[in-house]
Order: C-alpha cells, then structure tokens, then sequence
C-alpha cells in the first residue's frame, strides 16, 4: 500500500505528567541546582488532530497499480480527531534518558461513491454505499540528552524512531465486500524540549 499523502495535518497537544522521585543515591551526585528532580516521567495526553488531508493508493495481484483514493473527499473519512496519548522516560544518569511513546489514531467515512475505483483487487463502483476505516498506531523509542538544567528548567534533545502501523479497510455495502490493506514504516525521529517546572520541592 502507497500513502501518497498526510498532509497538512495540524494538531494541539495537552498532557497531564506525574515524576518519578529522584532517589537520594542518584541527587546526591550533583549540586541541587544542577541535578534534574525527577528520576523519569509518565504522561497521559490528548492529540486533537484536525484538517487533515489523506491520500492513498493498494495495489493488487491481479488488477495492478491501484486507483489514487482521498479519503476525505471520495469517502468522506474523518478529517479531524481527538485521541489519548502515552509518554513515558527514565533518567539512567544524570543527563541521558530513554523515551518510550505510543498512541492510535482511527478515522472513519462512510459515502455513496461518485465515482468508480479500484483498492488492491476490488473495483468499488459508482453509487455504492462504502464504509471505511483509517486506522495509524504509532511507537517512538528514542534516546535523550539534558545538556541543561536547573532546579526549574531543563533543555534536552532526543532521537530516536517511530513506528507506523498504518491499515486502511474498504467495506462495500453491496455484497458485504471488504478489502484491507496495512504497512508497517520506520521513520527517524528528532526533537528538542523546554521544561519549565512550576513547583519543585
């Protein structure tokens, strides 16, 4: 399967976190000021993902390169979504970490086609009913430098790699015809973080 296109995908971000403590064995290394007070995090968020614009395309054994589909407009699919997000890190010295993160975006349509396609070895006419299915799970793993820190704020990067699990599933309402197509891509991943504590005990 061919994901011609994801974009533009806009989206917000909010997430609740809870620190795990330091041990007194890891702080006592550093000054507090220069010490990080946690000694990993776990948090739970939300990803409201909207004006998103989807193309895809399967090709088939038999029928050969696949018809070009948006999402969007041919089958009218979800163009915006809010799903829970998990994100967890653990400190294994002072300055390096390990990032775990997982989340699932699921988008559905359902249309009466306006016009004909064709998705891996099923042509899907003009004028039937069919219901569809996006559905992306995402894991990052990567690895995290805090080159700065103080007892309130902290600087780090990251890199690492995120999994794409991506299936799309095409049910026709006449005869009860489903085809379903999925493929699995590594993608690098990098990022730069700014964390302002409020509170610090």
């Amino acid at each position: 399967m061919t994901i011609k296109k994801l974009l533009p995908l806009t989206f917000a971000f909010i997430a609740i976190g809870t620190a795990l403590a330091s041990t007194p064995a890891y702080s006592a290394t550093l000054d507090a000021r220069t010490t990080p007070p946690d000694r990993g995090m776990l948090q739970l968020g939300a990803l409201f993902v909207f004006d998103s614009d989807t193309t895809f395309s399967a090709s088939g054994s038999n029928l050969g390169l696949g018809t070009t589909i948006d999402f969007e407009e041919d089958l009218d699919g979800d163009s915006a979504i809010t799903t829970p997000t998990l994100e967890f890190y653990y400190r294994f010295t002072d300055h390096h970490r390990i990032e775990l993160g997982a989340f699932q975006l699921e988008r559905k349509g359902s249309q009466v086609l306006n016009r004909s396609f064709t998705f891996k070895d099923r042509t899907f006419s003009t004028s039937n009913q069919v219901d569809s299915r996006i559905q992306n799970n995402i894991y990052k793993l990567a690895y995290g430098y805090s080159f700065y820190h103080l007892d309130k704020v902290e600087l780090a990067i990251s890199a690492g790699l995120t999994v794409l699990d991506y299936e799309v599933e095409l049910v026709s309402a006449v005869g009860g015809i489903t085809e379903a197509a999925s493929t699995t891509a590594p993608m690098p991943v990098f990022g730069l973080e700014w964390t302002i504590r409020l509170h610090h005990a």
